[in-house]
């Protein structure tokens, strides 16, 4: 596996991009997608090393990332996300190491419809796979 991104939940996708170029040297700022599959809004921001950062901002109040912003002092961070060539594979691997399955294979249409799942870690955080 490769690390892939850092995701934030956020409440508004155009304001926080602003927040984070100010504070961050950022070198790319990626389209806005939504996916009404998932119930997101989402953009990708390329740091100066390489670094992903993925703002996710929920559509609306029945999106599952909602919950995210209800919670008091909480982090935004949402998940890991990590690509890998043989999803199928590693997701066997990891179930077999505790790793929960928090949703079937995505199709996501911010990579292209590329297979991605989430995951739960026997750490109690969020990883995301994108097969590659």
């Amino acid at each position: 596996m490769k690390f892939h991104h850092v995701a934030l939940v956020v409440s508004d996708i155009a304001k926080s991009s602003k927040i984070i170029k100010s504070d961050l040297k950022i070198i790319k700022t990626g389209k806005i997608y939504k996916d009404k599959i998932i119930g997101v809004k989402l953009r990708f921001l390329d740091l100066n090393d390489n670094t992903k950062l993925e703002l996710i901002q929920p559509l609306n109040n029945k999106s599952p990332i909602n919950k995210f912003l209800e919670k008091k002092n909480t982090s935004n961070i949402h998940h890991l996300a990590y690509t890998c060539k043989d999803l199928d594979k590693t997701c066997n691997n990891l179930r077999k190491k505790g790793y929960g399955f928090l949703t079937n294979f995505l199709d996501v249409k911010a990579f292209m419809y590329i297979r991605a799942i989430f995951l739960l870690s026997p750490l109690n955080f969020i990883v995301e796979l994108i097969e590659e």
